[in-house]
């Protein structure tokens, strides 16, 4: 009888102890959500804080509140801040700082941030350029229905022309073949100086790739390999403004 008695005992302090050990973890769970939406509602009312202080031309207020709203993990914070690092508003200019914050709104795939994401990959601004990763970013953002980010992605495959099953287009002195499926980048070379698309496109024929550069200069490239054939100088020095 005192055997079963003390089974019980042991069956009933098991029963218990697990009952407790599962609330606490409820209760802690409980407590974590509580303090997520504790966070956001802090982080907005800093966000709040710092775009009326913008408004009001108190820049370094402003950054101060975009900063606590940021660490907070507000995506639109992270963006501001990164706004304000790369154009040195209320506080020092700095390319590197701005595309770590960029990066990290984008990561919560902000369209604005995407979208600065993509330029500071386009121009090497804060960190290396990457003509593919800002392809990437751009097409997330015209995704996410960022209107600068749709009109920036046509005007891209609007410059260029159709090469077999890829487009060709080119971005600053760099000359890519896109999958026309995917937009993914299959081939590219590196051009003897920046693309001038102002007034021409390349253009396909005779199984080369002729692009007009933005010095006058025209290079052909093996419409296969993108290898260089040759570059073509003007001796007078202008620009290539009129069609190939």
């Amino acid at each position: 009888m005192t055997r079963r008695k003390n089974m019980f005992t042991r069956v009933t302090h098991t029963a218990l102890s697990a009952i407790l050990f599962a609330f606490a973890l409820t209760s802690t769970a409980h407590a974590s959500v509580l303090d997520a939406d504790s966070a956001q509602v802090a982080a907005a009312r800093h966000l709040a804080q710092g775009n009326t202080l913008y408004e009001q031309g108190q820049f370094e207020k402003a950054v101060a509140e975009y900063a606590e709203a940021a660490r907070l993990g507000n995506a639109e914070a992270q963006f501001d801040l990164g706004y304000a690092y790369y154009n040195g508003e209320g506080t020092e200019k700095d390319y590197a700082t701005a595309a770590r914050w960029f990066k990290r709104s984008a990561s919560q795939r902000f369209a604005k941030a995407e979208f600065n994401l993509a330029y500071c990959y386009m121009n090497g601004r804060g960190v290396p350029r990457d003509y593919d990763k800002a392809r990437i970013y751009l097409t997330k953002a015209a995704a996410g229905g960022f209107q600068m980010a749709q009109i920036t992605l046509a005007d891209c495959y609007a410059d260029g022309i159709l090469v077999e099953q890829y487009i060709c287009c080119f971005q600053g002195n760099l000359l890519m073949y896109l999958d026309k499926a995917t937009g993914e980048i299959v081939k590219s070379v590196t051009m003897a100086a920046q693309g001038n698309s102002s007034f021409t496109k390349p253009l396909y024929a005779a199984g080369m790739i002729f692009v007009p550069l933005n010095d006058g200069r025209v290079q052909a490239f093996n419409a296969v390999s993108l290898e260089s054939m040759w570059i073509y100088v003007d001796t007078v020095g202008g620009n290539a403004a009129t069609a190939l």
